[in-house]
């Protein structure tokens, strides 16, 4: 029990860690594309940015929004937004650790945070994170009555279940993976009957089918489609970039995964836990082999990272069961805290991709000042897109960190094609936000100190 709780505060003093690297790197990670796009539109309407209903956003969302209505600094918006994820990790953790004495469920929560963890520290909007943070509530409310003899659930359990469910939906569409592999384990962990949490499977099946034909969006449809490759590739799936890439990623960053499914395994092949054994690699190889095929072409590491983080819970879920109880706590300890320093080390050695990017926009910015055009119009051919990642929130981004680091706020926006940004160069009162412009006589004074200039090339 002592080690128990000595494991509990030692996951809290690591979250305490993230949380100061979170506010020492703010910029970076508040200052990029999704991030300071939606709180362009949270200060723009004083209400949440919800996009795509990706509902599960409103529990990061919450801290900026807050920070806002209190009347802070731009500048401790932005901290604030930064620190959020961390607090909601940590939040969650506490819940699973302390409200449901669940160490095991926290840990599997606590390895996926670190284990793959790279550029997604920096970038920090993708949904899937509050989405498994949901999810891990939802799976030690699931356990709980696995610890009973009742062969179906108890009706007022539903009363929490169904609107997780219906939260989990509207979030990401990857989590199905995580809820049905969750409930899997815990159905052959604890030997329980299928039929006792079927209802919880089809109730959640028949909410993603209501939301996929009916209540579907453009971005959801549009990336759905890439299941198609397993169709249009066939047979040819081991030539594709995405295996090289990922060979890549996992070799330089990701290799705490590998570890950690590995070491698992090991410890199901000595215990005889077969069938653990075989449900967790189909799903690591069944994920893998949809996304791989999905992204065929490959994409930017920093935009995959999140769904790849899966893999983690599925690792994390074997590793932490069958090691809990087997292994020493003391032993379990020092292989989370070398796993925790691996991440530590991961964020600081990246850090000055991000960091670079933040000071490219700066000069970008400077620039702009230097020539006296507070709302500039770039084209492609003048900025630098290997550093900028991608283009399309450079208006939310130049925003922000002129705002923040000047007291002023420079508006650039980039064209993709000539003259796009025509119709709007004789509007002086506004301002361009990615194809939109936004009259600033609407928006609060406070955190959008804008110039009733026109724009310039």
């Amino acid at each position: 029990m002592v080690k128990e709780i000595q494991t509990r505060v030692l996951v809290l003093f690591f979250y305490a860690t993230m949380l100061m690297f979170a506010l020492w790197f703010y910029m970076e990670r508040v200052v990029i594309l999704d991030a300071s796009f939606q709180l362009f539109y949270m200060l723009k309407d004083d209400s949440f940015a919800i996009q795509v209903n990706r509902y599960g956003a409103v529990m990061t969302q919450i801290f900026p929004l807050l920070a806002s209505k209190i009347g802070l600094s731009l500048k401790a918006v932005v901290m604030t937004y930064s620190a959020g994820f961390i607090v909601l990790y940590a939040l969650t953790f506490y819940i699973l650790a302390f409200r449901f004495k669940n160490l095991s469920l926290a840990l599997v929560f606590f390895l996926f945070n670190i284990g793959m963890t790279t550029h997604s520290f920096f970038w920090i909007q993708c949904e899937l994170m509050p989405g498994v943070c949901i999810s891990m509530i939802l799976l030690a409310i699931i356990e709980h009555q696995c610890h009973n003899s009742l062969p179906t659930l108890p009706m007022f359990s539903y009363i929490y279940i169904v609107p997780l469910l219906l939260l989990i939906t509207f979030t990401y569409p990857l989590l199905p993976f995580v809820i049905t592999y969750g409930v899997g384990f815990f159905i052959i962990y604890y030997k329980q009957s299928w039929l006792k949490f079927l209802p919880i499977l089809g109730l959640y099946f028949l909410l993603i089918f209501i939301k996929t034909n009916y209540l579907n969006n453009w971005y959801d449809i549009s990336t759905s489609e890439r299941i198609h490759n397993i169709n249009k590739l066939f047979p040819n799936y081991f030539d594709l970039v995405s295996n090289d890439n990922f060979a890549s990623y996992v070799w330089q960053h990701w290799y705490s995964w590998i570890i950690v499914l590995g070491i698992g395994v090991y410890i199901g092949f000595r215990y005889r836990f077969t069938k653990i054994i075989i449900w967790t690699l189909l799903f690591n190889l069944g994920f893998l082999f949809v996304l791989n095929v999905s992204w065929a072409e490959g994409a930017e590491e920093f935009y995959l990272e999140p769904q790849y983080s899966l893999l983690m819970i599925f690792a994390a879920f074997q590793f932490i069961y069958l090691a809990n109880g087997r292994w020493q706590m003391t032993y379990l300890q020092g292989f989370i805290i070398v796993i925790f320093v691996a991440f530590l080390i991961r964020i600081v050695v990246i850090s000055p991709v991000y960091s670079s990017r933040v000071e490219y926009l700066s000069q970008l910015i400077t620039s702009a000042n230097a020539k006296r055009q507070p709302k500039q119009i770039l084209s492609t051919k003048d900025i630098d897109l290997q550093k900028l990642k991608m283009s399309w929130a450079i208006g939310s981004e130049s925003w922000l960190l002129s705002t923040i680091k000047y007291g002023r706020t420079t508006s650039i926006i980039i064209e993709d094609n000539e003259n796009q940004y025509k119709k709007f160069l004789p509007a002086v009162d506004s301002i361009i936000v990615l194809n939109h412009a936004f009259s600033i006589k609407k928006l609060p004074l406070r955190y959008f100190k804008v110039d009733s200039v026109s724009y310039t090339k």
